[in-house]
């Protein structure tokens, strides 16, 4: 006879969709913050979304995937977000190649913590970074819409909620 009722899911999977579930929200958050739709004006971005970020990183634990572009993007974002504010009055390329530096090195320290950092992974965001602030700055149309932001981590957040493969 089998029993009936809810399926029991692993530790690990739950993790990970709670994770999940925070890109979700943070995704939601960026999609209706930002301007057009909302008040943000779009140098939040980074900032928010590297919360967001290190929000879904630390429900999953140290050993998600999300730690080392949380920093990157945390970092960088709040370097352009002090920039834009007036806090900083330095060369604006020189802050946000600093606040990559930050990031960078700290999600490269993470290993010595505990915690899973892959070195791809922070290369990668810099990448990232990179080319969307290149396309941003040459290409105006959807990359200067804060809902076009929401777009990844709501991608990778409904990633996280799929099934556990069956065994």
């Amino acid at each position: 006879m089998t029993r009936l009722g809810p399926a029991r899911i692993s530790p690990d999977l739950a993790r990970r969709r709670a994770g999940g579930a925070v890109l979700l929200v943070g995704a939601a958050v960026v999609a209706v913050t930002l301007a057009p739709v909302g008040p943000a004006r779009l140098f939040w971005v980074g900032l928010m979304l590297g919360v967001t970020y290190l929000v879904a990183a630390a429900v999953r634990g140290r050993g998600g995937p999300l730690w080392a572009p949380a920093l990157v993007l945390a970092c960088w974002g709040g370097a352009v977000a002090l920039w834009f504010t007036g806090h900083l009055r330095e060369d604006f390329t020189a802050v946000a190649v600093a606040g990559l530096g930050v990031g960078a090195v700290l999600a490269a320290l993470l290993p010595r913590v505990g915690v899973v950092a892959s070195p791809v992974a922070i290369g990668v965001t810099v990448l990232l970074i990179g080319l969307l602030e290149g396309v941003q700055a040459s290409v105006h149309g959807v990359w200067d819409k804060g809902w076009a932001y929401a777009v990844l981590p709501a991608a990778w957040g409904l990633w996280q909620l799929r099934p556990e493969p069956r065994r």
